[in-house]
């Protein structure tokens, strides 16, 4: 029979990291505490709707890694594969829930954010089993590609163009058509005395240059977009040679990926053509 959080309270082999009780103590109740030792917890939990739909029930395994930091994974691999960063699965079998997310959790409030991070994790695991695809409205890029993702999108919604930049994600519209502008260090962009290419206005009511835009420190959406392929690159290059699970419709990892195209690639055939 499953342990209820008030007997796990009282139990002598509790867990013995703050982090990990704090989120049994504010555990919501489509999560259920089946086990609480020394190094972890194991639970179920059936995430739900906001229509009420249940989705499919996950026995998982709650813990803290070598630094600190809160994980979960499936207890044993069952639903899920072991290893996929298409559906957000480290290749140590833990989850991927956030950028940072498992060392945000520092008291109650925090704590009940990473279960709905979890709930939200969950829901699209199964959306990723039913069609093949992550939800693009909890798309987040790789390693430290998610933070040029974030930065980008931050900046996007100041300038009211959050769709344009997450268009680029996919190769798609304004931003991504002038990624090949950005230099090879991905610091600026090319002819800096050209209008800002964000449509930045200044004082004067005018176009800001983009030479302008730098000195100002004014994030640039494009160089943004460039810095995040660079990075989301970087983070496929060390994963090479692993596995493709095969349970996903696109996947880098897979024989049949094609990548977007190398801004280096795109000047030089540019130039080709003029």
């Amino acid at each position: 029979m499953a342990e209820t959080i008030a007997e796990i309270q009282t139990s002598p082999d509790r867990a013995n990291h703050a982090g990990l009780r704090l989120l049994v103590d504010c555990a919501p109740q489509w999560v259920v505490i089946e086990q609480e030792t020394q190094d972890g917890v194991n639970l179920s939990a059936q995430a739900v709707q906001g229509s009420g739909k249940k989705g499919r029930q996950y026995r998982l395994r709650l813990s803290r890694d070598f630094a600190g930091e809160v994980e979960i994974r499936e207890c044993q691999p069952d639903l899920l594969p072991s290893f996929c960063p298409e559906r957000h699965i480290n290749d140590d079998t833990s989850f991927c829930l956030g950028y940072e997310a498992g060392n945000q959790v520092i008291n109650a409030d925090t704590g009940r954010q990473w279960w709905e991070k979890l709930r939200s994790f969950l829901l699209c695991q199964d959306t990723a089993t039913n069609t093949g695809y992550w939800p693009d409205y909890a798309a987040l890029a790789h390693g430290a590609a998610a933070f040029f993702q974030m930065e980008g999108e931050a900046a996007a919604r100041q300038l009211d163009k959050l769709e344009d930049f997450r268009s680029a994600m996919h190769g798609v519209g304004w931003v991504s058509d002038n990624v090949w502008q950005v230099t090879d260090d991905g610091n600026r962009l090319l002819n800096g005395r050209m209008p800002c290419i964000c449509g930045r206005i200044d004082s004067r009511g005018g176009r800001m240059l983009r030479k302008e835009c730098r000195k100002a420190n004014e994030p640039c959406l494009v160089v943004l977009e460039a810095r995040r392929r660079d990075a989301e690159q970087d983070f496929w290059k060390l994963n090479e040679g692993k596995l493709c699970c095969g349970t996903m419709a696109t996947c880098p990892l897979s024989p049949k990926w094609k990548p977007l195209p190398d801004r280096r690639a795109l000047r030089r055939a540019r130039a080709r053509n003029e």
